[in-house]
């Protein structure tokens, strides 16, 4: 599938829908189902787990990279990401990508907390029914 940002456009009177493209399976369908399972798992068990949507299966992974100042790399100065969507629900998916977050260094106290509210604002504004049960 060819990459898009806009899926259609609405004004008062007309909806134009941006048509999708397919280029080419880059993957198996075996392989992705791996890969899911295993983003599930990472959001489960990983650092992101403290902030997981209670009613809803996440699949994501964090990332935080140092960046390189004067040659070196400097502990405090960090990119922050987290890439994640819900497996139940092809509706979106989303980065999160912070450049020297201010209030941690790490994508899982920043990154993940900010993917996690604009999803809770996206599972609403789609009205996209839960998928877990919370415990």
């Amino acid at each position: 599938m060819k990459p898009r940002i806009v899926s259609k456009v609405i004004d008062e009177n007309k909806e134009i829908v941006m048509p999708k493209k397919v280029i080419r399976r880059v993957i198996s369908k075996e392989t992705s189902h791996t890969m899911r399972d295993l983003l599930i798992k990472a959001a489960e068990g990983g650092e992101s787990k403290y902030f997981n949507l209670k009613n809803y299966v996440i699949a994501g992974k964090t990332g935080t990279a140092q960046i390189p100042v004067n040659g070196k790399y400097d502990p405090q100065a960090t990119n922050a990401t987290f890439i994640g969507f819900l497996p139940g629900t092809n509706k979106f998916s989303m980065i999160v990508r912070l450049n020297r977050p201010q209030t941690s260094v790490y994508a899982a106290e920043t990154a993940v907390p900010l993917w996690m509210q604009l999803t809770d604002d996206l599972v609403k504004y789609f009205g996209i029914a839960p998928d877990k049960i919370s415990n």
